[in-house]
């Protein structure tokens, strides 16, 4: 309204005035498209701070916690945690990996009265009526999308208090670990080792914080996270029982950057078709794609086509929405429930 008020005075075509309006022009379409742009990034969650944008790298690795560094959960870390109205406790820590190097950001989520239990109890005294799961976010994205795009703490909460899950310990760690780089999660030769970093690295901090015993971990992930999560539990079925892929994809898709060397040796190493009908798999995984969403449904069905029936595969379909979070929530309860029903003690 005051550009329109003012615009008459700058009418005469004079240097300045030209100068001025043209500013006006640019500035107000850099605030509408800065608007539409922080609209869809709320929406999706996909960037966590501008220099995540950016691809500037946040410098974990001068904060991160070495492996040796990270201690067992004291009631000082409760107090810290934030703490949820349906009893959970969120607890955030930067830590390195003891075998990929990599410094990033981890969450752990888990009941309070589980939380307690560990810290009062010796780890072979525990309860054990209680399932890990590991969540991965897509990409861009971040662990909090969980948190806040999805809003998983509450459901598992739902979930927990109707008896219809064991009680949750979600590990939530950074994927996209390298600044402007898709990784796909795996493990690159001679370059970041993300696979190590989501498997063996957060399984070491898990039991070293948490004090968690040896049983098998599920995993659940959304678009890229969903490829993630089949990937990494067929990848290692010897740690994982089982994986949700929601909207999630089969093969690796690699950004640029990535040499054609690299491609041909990262499609062997990580054809899960081939690894599936090669060999006796135990991993169950559990498919939701939606009919709409072109980036990951003839994905998902041709996956299912190429490995049925040498693995126990469940598919769910999305009969509304695309490739978004709201088409993905309504299914975070269904994922929940079926990594319960797998998972081992």
């Amino acid at each position: 309204m005051t550009l329109v008020y003012f615009w008459h005075k700058l009418s005469s075509h004079n240097f300045r005035n030209v100068a001025l309006r043209i500013s006006a022009i640019v500035i107000i379409q850099i605030f509408t498209v800065s608007s539409v742009a922080i609209g869809f990034n709320r929406s999706g969650e996909y960037y966590v701070s501008w220099s995540d944008l950016l691809g500037i790298q946040d410098q974990y690795s001068k904060i991160a916690l070495a492996p040796a560094a990270v201690s067992r959960m004291t009631p000082a870390d409760i107090r810290s945690a934030k703490s949820t109205r349906g009893g959970s406790l969120i607890f955030h820590k930067i830590i390195r990996g003891g075998v990929s190097g990599i410094a990033n950001q981890v969450f752990v989520v888990m009941p309070s009265n589980l939380a307690k239990e560990f810290i009062n109890s010796n780890s072979g005294n525990v309860r054990t009526d209680y399932q890990v799961v590991e969540l991965f976010s897509g990409y861009p994205g971040y662990p909090a999308t969980w948190i806040k795009g999805l809003g998983f703490v509450q459901e598992l909460e739902k979930l927990e208090k109707a008896n219809k899950i064991k009680p949750t310990i979600a590990i939530v760690p950074a994927i996209n670990v390298i600044a402007g780089q898709d990784t796909e999660c795996l493990n690159f030769p001679g370059g970041p080792q993300v696979e190590s970093w989501l498997t063996t690295d957060m399984q070491s901090f898990a039991k070293s914080f948490i004090g968690i015993d040896f049983r098998k971990w599920g995993t659940f992930g959304y678009s890229t996270g969903g490829w993630c999560a089949a990937e990494i539990a067929v990848q290692n079925q010897d740690t994982y029982t089982g994986a949700v892929s929601l909207a999630g994809y089969f093969s690796p898709i690699f950004a640029r950057g990535v040499t054609h060397q690299q491609q041909v040796f990262l499609r062997g190493e990580y054809d899960l078709v081939n690894k599936i009908q090669s060999g006796a798999i135990n991993t169950r995984l559990f498919a939701i794609a939606s009919t709409k969403d072109r980036f990951s449904f003839w994905s998902t069905q041709n996956f299912i086509r190429a490995v049925r029936p040498a693995i126990n595969i469940t598919y769910d379909e999305i009969k509304n929405g695309g490739h978004n979070l709201g088409a993905w929530k309504p299914y975070l309860s269904p994922g929940f429930i079926w990594l319960s029903s797998i998972s081992s003690l």
